[in-house]
């Protein structure tokens, strides 16, 4: 075994090849006599549809934060970055590995060892786009609906202690657009309530959630729940809007955003340059016109609601940001708060999906949204 981990571990038949043989006799003064012979079999490569400018710039950006960035045409489904961070030397194991080094690597908190790309998290808001075509597309979600919101928490009656929490107030009613730029929870919240979770489950698989990713390198298959199901309020109400058991990979989340990009098709991502590109993983989950009515709200994110520290003069972005608290239990007050951003320049050329562990104390998504605007930027010199 040659390979141990990634591509390597994954195509070490096809990369390794096979070693020759010559077995000959040779007698004093004779031509050497060839008895048994067998070719020597190259290890085949591999070409991938890894950009290293992009891989190298997202890498750069991340210095080593924990986490994990996917950057993915949305036309042909080519993956052209994919960052977990931080990393490792491996030629370390080529060259022999020290105890002193394996023992730091085990122990540091960050976890380089950790495989982030193939993984999943809870998604946090990134994931209402989804809960918006979600409804829109089964008709429980009118975009024109709007809802009487007071204060930062709402709690359906009968939730005893639990409430729902919102991060900024609202000035008047709350529609989509509204609750998109905002971020609101409660609006998505309630939006779940009335569509009721057999439809909200039904839309999320149509998603993808639940099966494996169609991907060439195994990707953690992203879950809606711990059993598929959601038979309890506040775990409806909580998945609306990214938390509850939700849990995304940055490559699902990614595709699942081409869709506004994408004439309401879920490209289906590809790694190998020889693999057919272009294909659909799933088709028409959104209107062109409920599509459009979403990607204005992620412009709005960006000039005038969460997503600011990507409004950038040397580029249009458009995305989403997200913040997914991790508590042990509804009780407790405070938890690790993770950051998202999922974005694109408006020319549709580019689709980035970031998430950075532990920004409670670093300006929450923001950090992350001014990272992954940072690389679309540079990307578009």
């Amino acid at each position: 075994m040659v390979g141990y981990r990634g591509l390597e571990e994954l195509y070490e038949e096809q990369l390794r090849g096979e070693a020759g043989v010559k077995i000959t006799v040779e007698t004093e003064g004779q031509e050497p006599v060839i008895l048994a012979e067998k070719e020597v079999k190259n290890g085949e490569n591999l070409n991938l549809t890894i950009d290293i400018k992009a891989q190298k710039k997202i890498f750069e950006q991340m210095d080593n934060e924990p986490g994990t960035a996917t950057a993915i045409d949305p036309k042909t489904g080519e993956t052209l970055a994919l960052v977990s961070s931080p990393s490792f030397d491996p030629n370390a194991f080529i060259y022999g590995l020290s105890n002193t080094q394996w023992t730091e690597w085990q122990e540091d908190p960050n976890n380089p060892l950790l495989n982030r790309f193939a993984s999943t998290f809870a998604p946090g808001s990134v994931f209402k786009p989804i809960t918006s075509t979600v409804g829109l597309e089964n008709g429980s979600i009118d975009p024109n609906e709007t809802f009487e919101i007071d204060g930062l928490t709402w709690q359906k009656e009968g939730w005893g202690n639990y409430y729902i929490t919102r991060v900024s107030p609202s000035n008047g009613p709350v529609d989509l657009d509204d609750a998109l730029v905002r971020s609101d929870n409660i609006y998505f919240a309630m939006q779940a309530l009335d569509m009721g979770a057999d439809a909200f489950v039904k839309g999320l698989k149509e998603f993808g959630l639940g099966e494996d990713v169609p991907f060439t390198y195994p990707i953690e298959k992203s879950t809606i729940s711990s059993d598929g199901n959601i038979t309890e309020e506040v775990l409806l109400a909580d998945s609306s809007y990214g938390q509850g058991e939700v849990q995304m990979s940055a490559l699902h989340l990614a595709s699942a955003f081409s869709i506004f990009l994408n004439d309401g098709n879920m490209v289906k991502p590809t790694l190998l340059l020889d693999e057919a590109d272009g294909e659909s993983w799933k088709q028409g989950l959104i209107s062109a016109e409920n599509s459009s009515l979403i990607k204005e709200s992620m412009r709005r994110v960006v000039t005038h609601g969460t997503g600011k520290a990507a409004n950038l003069d040397s580029i249009e972005i458009a995305g989403k940001t997200g913040t997914a608290e991790l508590k042990q239990s509804k009780d407790e007050e405070n938890g690790q708060e993770n950051g998202w951003f999922v974005g694109y320049p408006t020319d549709g050329s580019i689709l980035i999906s970031m998430f950075i562990e532990h920004v409670e104390d670093n300006n929450g998504s923001g950090y992350v949204t001014e990272k992954a605007a940072n690389v679309l930027a540079e990307l578009k010199e």
